[in-house]
């Protein structure tokens, strides 16, 4: 049975450790490098150091432990398997050590003081206990590059292991030997990407002094301390990462050592990951990094308090109230001070673009690397993984042929995702503008509006509130939708279909060749479906304001509610914008739904439409439709301050009318 054992969990936690063991080398590194090579180990000495060094290795894994044991001396088989891989373990480890001239003292001082971590991290009460624990390491002499050495060489002892035990499945044993196979291929970009993450750690633990560590252990005691003194704080954890930034060659050295991981993973498939990526990537990292530390020196008291200023109370906690109708104590709901949202995002805006000019050359560099070639480069890459992952990793042939057909369907309309994107991004910046522009308006007089006819203000005296938000509603309506022409709305609804074709693909509808055609169909019909009813919808917005709706509504008769005068003056505004020629071009939208659409044979078959109940319900429909405008027509002429029984009943049969066919739409969709 493939499983981990204790010799392995040990071996895992010593690779761990060893890479952390450049930690305090700031101040030991050189000196302990320089007394390696004085005091090196000579041939003379060479055995008996080795020997002294693979027993008290062996020791680590279990004290019983005693060179050239046999099976005889344990109880049970897996007990000697263990004590074989541990012997493998410490037979390498004093091997790798004195290759490395690191001094038999110096080994037997680190691998006993790793298998004593444990036990010594239950005594770490603060950072100043948990600092002296891990100086210990740097008296070892073991700097970065031999680290990544002995790294690299327990990892090739520790998967010949893997490799020998029992009941191991067949694709982990491929990946291993791949694994291993590209340790020692490309045995030096291992070493010199794992030195560069050791000297990374080496550096940052180096930067941090006792001053800092102190303040660290005041933060963690529980003692009080100030926003100022925090702050200190912040500015010295931040001057530690500003002054170790990895280079751009450094994070491409770490990301090449990303990609040959990735290629022991997949045996059986060629991922080929270009230069180029491998650049993009670790100028983007440099760069986001150190943007990242700038954002955070930032970061002062001033900032602090001002941020603490927008954001005090901005949260209104719900409480409970006497409901008098319903004469119980009711919660009302939780809220946020809509005012105080504003401000920051305002606040943040302002910082943020200030911050963007302040730091261009950053943006810039990331900028530059992301080009349309580099990403289409990066597109075929992460295809190529998933795919390879699907192929290693599948349970069987059928989920795999799923999953393939899905991601080469997602792979093949990237340009459409990368256009509906760029489309979505537009509108989206253009209305985030507009509300940065008129800072939030529509939010603080929709706030305002909203309070005052909670304190009880008379709804007929605030036709102009509601006459302002209804112009900044349509203001932004504008944005979204005005400026869309029918080619990006076919776009949006092809993106939309593929998007749930993907999803029916790993559902009932898997991959069904009936419907490849209707994705590429159906886009242009449904645009030319809906296209009409924006325009109408834009032209209806734009006459309700040119009546002066809701001003009219709510000064206009004395008997009749607010619901029935929003009603008048929006069936009047119909009627104005109801041409011969709009009436017909909406009913020849609605025609094409039924016909062109739900009527295809492909979406009748696929989705088991009743062919009878669809021709009922496309008669109703444009029945119906003919009815609406007729009531819109008759009802338009009416006076709803003096209506008569008759007429009264005739709207009330336009609004049942209506409520129908908002059901029937429902069921459709």
């Amino acid at each position: 049975m493939f499983f981990i054992k204790k010799g392995h969990i040990m071996a895992v936690l010593l690779l761990i450790i060893l890479v952390l063991t450049g930690c305090d080398l700031a101040k030991t590194t050189d000196a302990n490098s320089t007394n390696n090579t004085n005091t090196g180990v000579t041939s003379v000495n060479y055995v008996d150091d080795r020997a002294e060094i693979f027993i008290r290795t062996l020791k680590v894994f279990d004290s019983s432990y005693v060179p050239n044991m046999e099976q005889s001396d344990f109880d049970r088989d897996y007990l000697y398997e263990g004590y074989t891989y541990s012997v493998k373990f410490a037979t390498a480890y004093a091997d790798i050590m004195l290759q490395a001239n690191v001094t038999k003292e110096n080994a037997i001082g680190l691998i006993e003081a790793i298998a004593s971590l444990p036990n010594d991290m239950n005594d770490v009460q603060d950072f100043s206990s948990l600092k002296t624990l891990i100086d210990q390491f740097g008296e070892f002499g073991i700097n970065p590059s031999i680290t990544a050495n002995i790294i690299v060489s327990l990892a090739d002892v520790y998967i010949e292991i893997l490799l020998e035990q029992e009941g191991i499945p067949i694709e982990v044993s491929e990946r291993l030997i791949n694994f291993k196979t590209m340790l020692n291929t490309e045995r030096e970009t291992f070493i010199s990407s794992i030195e560069i993450v050791a000297s990374y750690v080496s550096n940052v633990y180096g930067q941090i002094d006792g001053s800092l560590v102190n303040k660290l252990n005041e933060l963690t005691s529980g003692g009080m301390m100030t926003e100022e003194e925090i702050l200190i704080i912040k500015d010295e954890i931040v001057g530690v990462f500003s002054e170790t930034l990895p280079t751009v060659e450094d994070y491409k050295n770490v990301y090449l050592l990303n990609t040959l991981i990735l290629k022991a993973m997949y045996v059986d498939h060629t991922i080929v990951i270009d230069d180029a990526i491998i650049n993009a990537y670790a100028v983007t990292s440099h760069n986001s990094a150190k943007l990242f530390i700038e954002l955070l020196k930032d970061l002062d008291i001033a900032m602090y308090e001002e941020l603490n200023s927008l954001t005090n109370d901005i949260y209104i906690p719900g409480e409970y109230y006497f409901d008098e109708i319903l004469g119980e104590y009711v919660y009302s709901e939780d809220q946020y001070d809509i005012r105080k949202i504003v401000d920051l995002v305002l606040y943040f805006d302002t910082y943020f673009n200030n911050f963007r000019l302040e730091h261009h050359t950053e943006f810039d560099a990331i900028s530059s690397v992301s080009t349309e070639e580099l990403k289409t480069m990066m597109y075929e890459v992460y295809k190529e993984i998933l795919i390879a992952s699907v192929l290693e990793f599948a349970p069987d042939d059928q989920q795999k042929d799923l999953m393939i057909d899905t991601i080469e369907e997602l792979f093949s309309n990237i340009d459409l995702y990368e256009e509906a994107n760029e489309i979505y991004t537009k509108l989206g910046l253009d209305i985030y503008d507009r509300f940065i522009n008129t800072e939030g308006q529509i939010l603080i007089d929709l706030t305002d509006l909203v309070e005052r006819i909670d304190d009880g203000e008379d709804e007929y005296t605030l036709g102009a509130e509601f006459q302002s938000l209804l112009v900044q509603y349509i203001d932004y309506n504008d944005i979204l939708l005005g400026s869309l022409t029918k080619d990006e709305l076919t776009i949006l609804i092809r993106y939309q279909l593929i998007t749930s074709r993907l999803t029916l693909m790993n559902v009932e509808y898997a991959g069904s060749p009936n419907l490849d055609s209707l994705y590429d169909t159906l886009p242009t019909i449904l645009a030319d479906i809906i296209y009409p009813f924006i325009q109408f919808e834009m032209t209806l917005l734009d006459k309700l304001v040119q009546n002066q709706f809701p001003i009219e509504m709510l000064i206009h008769g004395e008997n009749i509610t607010l619901e029935e005068s929003a009603d008048e003056q929006l069936i009047k505004s119909l009627n104005e914008v109801l041409t011969v020629e709009v009436k017909a071009l909406l009913k020849a939208s609605v025609k094409s739904l039924y016909d062109d659409v739900l009527a295809n044979p492909t979406v009748i078959e696929e989705f088991d439409i009743d062919t009878i109940e669809l021709a009922d319900s496309r008669t109703t429909a444009l029945t119906n439709i003919d009815r609406i405008y007729n009531y819109i027509s008759i009802l338009s002429t009416y006076d709803f301050d003096n209506l008569t029984l008759e007429q009264e009943q005739e709207y009330n049969d336009f609004l049942d009318l209506l409520n129908s066919e908002v059901q029937s739409e429902e069921q459709i969709n």
